[in-house]
């Protein structure tokens, strides 16, 4: 395994668990993810279902980017 195989696959288990974290955390409604003082600007002016929807389709965006590293 050489130099640019590692960062390769150091790159795609920080887009696994970034997506996976955002995934979770909009399934789940966490307040540690939406109560953001960041994402209250977003969730202010809209319903929060469609920023945990937008939330979901990103992280399983970013979960497939992960898995197009690796293959």
């Amino acid at each position: 395994m050489d130099k640019l195989d590692l960062a390769r696959y150091i790159l795609s288990a920080v887009f696994a668990i970034g997506g996976m974290l955002a995934f979770i955390g909009a399934v789940t409604g966490g307040e540690w993810l939406l109560g953001n003082r960041d994402v209250k600007a977003l969730v202010g002016k809209r319903h929060r279902r469609a920023v945990q929807a937008v939330y979901a389709i990103l992280g399983l965006a970013i979960v497939a980017m992960a898995v197009a590293l690796i293959l």
